[in-house]
């Protein structure tokens, strides 16, 4: 069951596709915070290739959750980091490393 208290790292991944299927909770129909999946995060990032996103997660450079063997992200952190990070600084940072 899904509640305020409830931790992100407490839910099975049946509870994390629901909350990604339905956007609102389930017991109070409220919004809740926007789960993202590695697709829907990759379209939410401009494209990223999967590629990079797992290596973004891989080296802890972006705000993930790793449940069931599944990456999810929430979109108010993704959105933030973006800013924070100056997105194109982080899109291309493989390419700026000297060789």
């Amino acid at each position: 069951m899904i509640n305020g208290q409830t931790k992100v790292s407490d839910l099975t991944v049946a509870d994390l596709e629901t909350i990604l299927t339905r956007g609102t909770s389930p017991d109070t129909g409220q919004h809740t915070a926007t789960l993202l999946d590695t697709r829907q995060a990759r379209v939410f990032l401009s494209g990223i290739s999967k590629h990079a996103l797992y290596y973004q997660c891989a080296h802890n450079r972006i705000p993930h959750i790793r449940q069931g063997g599944r990456l999810y992200f929430f979109k108010d952190d993704l959105l933030q980091w973006k800013i924070q990070n100056g997105w194109q600084d982080v899109l291309f940072s493989s390419q700026n490393q000297p060789v």
